[in-house]
């Protein structure tokens, strides 16, 4: 008798532990999921990018089809006899700028004023985050079927290291291609919706990156240390060149002028007094100054451009001559604002007109197809 009941009393003490132990993961879960918001609902770790934030859900369902990402309209198939222009980049592609203000606004404005009688669309895929990976699945998934004529990719050397960052979490095919970015999949898989298990991976991480936010070499932080000594994190920069490099391949395979354009960050100016602003909004983060024209990161993506015979232009000389324009009392926020360090408007028209020169230079505006588009 005092056996059953015994087990009986064990029998309630577990069934009562099982209970509490329901109900603390019940108010565990709804405390992650309203009250901590770091990291991102839709990913784990991935910086300070989380993708729903950058572009409509549509593109990460298959696609928007009907606009770029400045809603510009365009139709799948151009016109004939039309040159069809596609921008591809970070934010400084997109623009924080109004929507006539971006890069290739300008460019599609001079375009249009020279050669008046070519039919010349232009559509911006400027994506608010820099990494080749993410650009190979705007491209595969937005750019691949607009049977472009050419195809620019406009290289931010901050960023460098997000390659790296996004392949943690990016899905790839058979052939090692990214089809997805960080988000898509993740939200809809398994006990990973849960924002409770979410955080114990999130704090696992902290813990394996020595309480850290992110490894050591994908820190914010660092990312001077990329343009200064970019040998330093080889593994990363050689990993984001090898993406520009297999993209490149397979826009070429596909029929389009491939065309890259370095564009330096507002570090590399000779007076940076007046971004104090930007500087601190990026963890307390100053910029020494670095010597005009001689960043290494820039140095090293040329070299890799010309090793890959991959057609390159530097606009950072250039940025250095509106310096020089400006002179010793004139403003650089004529270049950067002092927000997030973005090209002005005006900065952006320089570019366009840097870019529209290089093109005419090998034909622009004729047709640039060389091969029929791969199936």
């Amino acid at each position: 008798m005092t056996t059953t009941a015994s087990g009986k009393s064990f029998g309630k003490r577990v069934l009562h532990l099982f209970v509490w132990v329901a109900i603390a993961l019940v108010a565990c879960e709804i405390f992650y999921r309203f009250a901590w918001t770091e990291p991102p609902k839709t990913e784990l770790i991935a910086d300070n990018h989380p993708v729903f934030h950058h572009v409509p859900p549509a593109f990460l369902k298959g696609g928007l089809g009907e606009y770029d990402f400045r809603g510009a309209k365009y139709g799948e198939k151009k016109k004939p006899g039309a040159v069809r222009v596609v921008f591809m980049g970070d934010s400084f592609t997109y623009g924080f700028t109004a929507s006539d203000q971006t890069i290739p606004a300008h460019f599609k404005r001079l375009a249009i004023t020279e050669f008046p009688d070519r039919s010349i669309e232009v559509l911006n895929f400027g994506y608010k985050s820099y990494a080749p990976l993410l650009h190979a699945v705007v491209y595969r998934r937005l750019v691949k079927q607009l049977d472009a004529d050419y195809v620019l990719m406009l290289y931010d050397t901050f960023d460098s290291q997000e390659d790296s960052l996004y392949a943690r979490l990016a899905t790839f095919d058979q052939n090692g291609d990214p089809v997805a970015v960080v988000g898509e999949h993740f939200q809809n898989t398994g006990l990973k919706h849960s924002a409770l298990v979410r955080f114990l991976l999130f704090a696992t991480e902290v813990v394996r990156n020595h309480w850290g936010y992110l490894p050591y070499e994908l820190r914010i932080a660092n990312r001077l240390t990329y343009l200064s000594n970019p040998d330093r994190f080889a593994a990363q920069v050689n990993y984001s060149f090898q993406t520009v490099e297999r993209l490149a391949d397979k826009i070429t395979e596909d029929g389009s002028r491939f065309v890259l354009y370095h564009y330096p960050p507002v570090f590399m100016l000779r007076d940076t007094h007046e971004f104090a602003g930007y500087f601190a909004t990026i963890w307390g983060l100053y910029a020494p100054w670095q010597a005009p024209g001689k960043s290494p990161f820039g140095q090293k993506l040329l070299a890799f451009c010309a090793e890959t015979e991959l057609d390159c232009h530097d606009f950072t000389p250039e940025v250095l001559t509106m310096e020089e324009e400006l002179g010793a009392g004139g403003s650089r926020l004529a270049i950067y604002n002092n927000e997030d360090a973005h090209f002005t408007g005006d900065a952006n028209a320089r570019f366009a007109r840097f870019i529209l020169d290089t093109l005419k230079e090998e034909g622009f505006p004729h047709p640039a197809k060389t091969a029929e588009p791969a199936p």
